[in-house]
């Protein structure tokens, strides 16, 4: 693609290629080649707009002291409505909190329904805790189906993680799901490079990831764990990630499930998977089925805009933490899903109806190493199976997605209005009520 475009450009066809470059290189990461690319062939044909697309570029990339310069000099130009939030994000990530601070006060004096300046702003005024402690037993829970090397990594990533007594009381059991491969080997090397601290158990046959979902929570209810985290075997946690979902029960205390941010291995701006939201019915209907999940996915933008915590409609199955009792109450995972897919999301919508939400707790950033299914194609039998999941999802909620989307609604609003009353108790937002 790289050579593509730079041969077309040295046609003189540079600017009409903008979109497209800016589009799939950014998917890929490819900043370096996007900055030069922009400064060589698009800011000498249009100055305004190659110097507003390299100030994107420079934030999305990393280069936070350019994108301060290029984006003030655009807010300077065009005012806050467009650039304000993408300016106090570069100062953020350039180390001016303050300044990003008073810029976004600016910003939602103006704009007060401004939602995602808000989430930032209640972000960096008051970020999220990471001392968070479970109370009571946790097991963390990974089931596995012929990724040896992927889990080898995974076990790696989680047994190097804080694990420890100040997080709580953390159990790792592996489900080895049916593999032919030497995913057993790979997971008995990693318990006994840890000490031993690891349970695994192997299965004769590959049961489904609903139905290895349901038997690790049945084994933590046996050993009296109140928690239960769910991981694929193909992430990789941060250190604190399981103290970041700690601290996110304390600050959602009413969740039914607390769920994390997925970036792409290929591409680490790339995100995988946020907050997801459910679509009301006609929008649903335009896209072109009965239930439709608006979330961030396959999107590149500054990490900071995606790092706040709110309540949703439903978050990745990557890796999500439940209260053992209660998932056990919803039913658990539905076999009509295996071997898996959308077992999460039906999952979630069914708790949503029974007014239990989803958290997301965007500060908590994992990996996922396999890479966007935008990236892949689906083999026939895979995507057949999708389409016959999606149809049991669309059966099962669409009769009830007016109400689904009611108690989403409500929920995001008081949850909205309590930041905004907590900004305005605190001084650092006006009263407009």
């Amino acid at each position: 693609m790289a050579a593509w475009f730079e041969s077309e450009a040295a046609k003189g066809a540079g600017l009409p290629l903008v979109a497209q470059a800016v589009q799939l290189q950014g998917l890929l990461s490819q900043w370096d080649w996007l900055v030069d690319f922009l400064e060589r062939h698009v800011v000498p044909a249009d100055p305004e707009v190659g110097r507003l697309l390299l100030a994107d570029v420079c934030l999305a990339g990393g280069r936070y002291d350019r994108a301060v310069a290029e984006l003030e000099r655009a807010v300077a130009l065009y005012g806050l409505a467009g650039w304000g939030l993408r300016l106090a994000s570069a100062r953020a990530a350039a180390g001016n909190t303050d300044g990003a601070v008073r810029l976004l006060g600016r910003v939602l004096e103006d704009f007060p329904e401004h939602v995602t300046a808000l989430l930032y702003f209640d972000s960096l005024v008051f970020p999220p805790g990471r001392n968070g402690r479970l109370d009571g037993k946790c097991a963390v829970s990974i089931y596995s189906y012929n990724k040896a090397e992927e889990l080898g990594r995974t076990l790696e990533s989680v047994l190097a993680s804080n694990l420890g007594p100040e997080v709580g009381d953390v159990t790792v059991r592996v489900l080895v799901n049916g593999s032919t491969d030497d995913s057993r080997a790979v997971a008995e090397a990693a318990r006994d490079r840890f000490g031993g601290n690891m349970e695994i158990v192997a299965l004769p046959v590959n049961v489904g990831a609903p139905a290895a979902r349901n038997w690790l929570l049945d084994a933590a209810r046996r050993d009296g764990a109140r928690w239960i985290v769910y991981l694929d075997d193909d992430v990789l946690v941060p250190c604190d990630w399981l103290a970041g979902l700690a601290a996110g029960v304390k600050d959602f205390p009413e969740a039914g499930v607390w769920g994390c941010r997925v970036a792409d291995v290929r591409s680490p701006s790339l995100v995988q998977h946020g907050d997801g939201f459910l679509l009301p019915p006609d929008e649903a209907a335009r896209r072109g089925g009965r239930v439709s999940l608006q979330e961030p996915c396959v999107e590149v933008m500054a990490e900071s805009l995606l790092g706040y915590r709110r309540y949703a409609a439903s978050v990745t199955g990557c890796c999500h933490l439940f209260e053992t009792d209660s998932l056990a109450g919803s039913g658990g995972f539905d076999l009509l899903f295996s071997p898996s897919q959308f077992d999460d999301l039906d999952l979630d919508l069914r708790r949503l109806r029974q007014g239990k939400l989803a958290a997301y707790l965007g500060d908590v950033r994992i990996t996922h190493l396999r890479e966007s299914t935008h990236f892949l194609k689906l083999s026939e039998g895979a995507a057949a199976r999708s389409e016959m999941h999606r149809h049991i999802l669309e059966e099962r909620h669409a009769p009830v997605l007016p109400e689904l989307c009611a108690i989403q609604r409500a929920s995001v609003r008081a949850d909205l209005a309590a930041r905004r009353e907590r900004f305005q108790e605190s001084g650092l937002l006006p009263d407009n009520s």
